[in-house]
């Protein structure tokens, strides 16, 4: 059995025992890891939980359990889409703050965000030419901040 096909046991097994009947489905992303994704009328929303909080403690159990049987495999789990809706949510926003920051010629501050929201940020405006992008802030209190190229040393 492959590791792949290991974690897929591993959420079966942990969604059953939550009450739930789920039937996993793998979209490779890359050579060393992949999406397990889930689809489910039942109960969606409880799974996700505000603004994915359920989503990631469920996906940091499989982790927890998939160590433990010696599993060192990347993988995320999506449930209705809601990551991939997030990406493109993040990536929406990295737009307009970029198109903001050339329209002002001035540095825009973004929210608070968690380290995988500002890594979307921050890989989405990567291959922009016209902005650059940095993390202020400490703990829960980190933001990116667009910069217009001309102003990398304003923040």
């Amino acid at each position: 059995m492959s590791d792949k096909e290991k974690i897929r046991k591993i959420i079966v097994t942990l969604f059953a025992e939550m009450g739930f009947t789920v039937d996993p489905k793998t979209q490779d992303t890359t050579e060393s890891g992949c999406i397990f994704s889930i689809n489910t009328d039942q109960d969606a929303q409880f799974l996700i939980g505000h603004q994915g909080a359920n989503l990631s403690a469920i996906e940091h159990l499989v982790r927890i359990a998939a160590r433990q049987q010696g599993i060192n495999f990347h993988f995320k789990i999506d449930i209705n889409d809601y990551c991939q809706k997030k990406e493109k949510m993040f990536e929406m926003i990295a737009t307009d703050a970029a198109q903001e920051v050339m329209r002002t010629k001035r540095p825009l501050v973004l929210k608070p965000m968690n380290p995988y929201e500002r890594r979307l940020i921050h890989m989405h405006l990567a291959d922009d030419k016209r902005v650059t992008t940095d993390s202020i802030g400490t703990d829960s209190q980190r933001k990116v901040v667009v910069k217009p190229l001309a102003h990398i040393d304003t923040l």
